[in-house]
């Protein structure tokens, strides 16, 4: 559970799952660059996809600084960090869904987008980084690398030229 505050009160919400939490990026991101009547839309969007149904009737009861300071400090609330991929846009998530659906033994997407939350990752995460999964293991014994993207090979043909390598 996660404890929000909104206009001075302190609510009680399940945290989201990444379904919604994708959900809630993605309405947050829409909202800089959306037109008002599309803005008033979006944020009645992100509060049903926080508070669910009673988010409809929270968000009339609110003042515009009041808002202002919820949406303002809403992704630290929801445990998102600025300059990640994940927060930025919904649609980089790709790696973590793959790693959580290899790793812990064919989890299938539906399943990790209904059920798994950031918590929960984090939890993950920690266990995983003493106990990882065979095919990490493989890959660190026969000493694989990734192919190097275009960004990738560039800075470092730069960083070798500016060496005079």
């Amino acid at each position: 559970m996660l404890t929000l505050i909104v206009g001075k009160k302190a609510w009680l919400v399940k945290e989201p799952s990444f379904f919604r939490l994708r959900q809630i990026i993605s309405y947050y991101n829409s909202l800089a660059t959306a037109e008002p009547k599309q803005q008033a839309a979006l944020v009645r969007a992100i509060f049903c996809a926080v508070f669910g149904w009673r988010g409809r009737f929270i968000v009339w009861r609110m003042g515009p600084v009041q808002l202002q300071d919820f949406l303002t400090n809403l992704p630290t609330a929801l445990g998102l960090e600025a300059d990640s991929k994940a927060a930025q846009s919904p649609d980089a998530w790709g790696d973590v869904y793959a790693h959580l659906s290899c790793a812990m033994g064919g989890w299938t997407y539906d399943y990790i987008d209904q059920h798994m939350t950031l918590s929960r990752l984090k939890a993950l995460h920690g266990y995983l980084k003493n106990h990882p999964p065979t095919h990490l293991l493989v890959a660190a014994y026969l000493d694989y690398q990734p192919p190097l993207s275009v960004t990738e090979k560039r800075r470092r043909f730069f960083e070798r030229f500016a060496k005079g390598v």
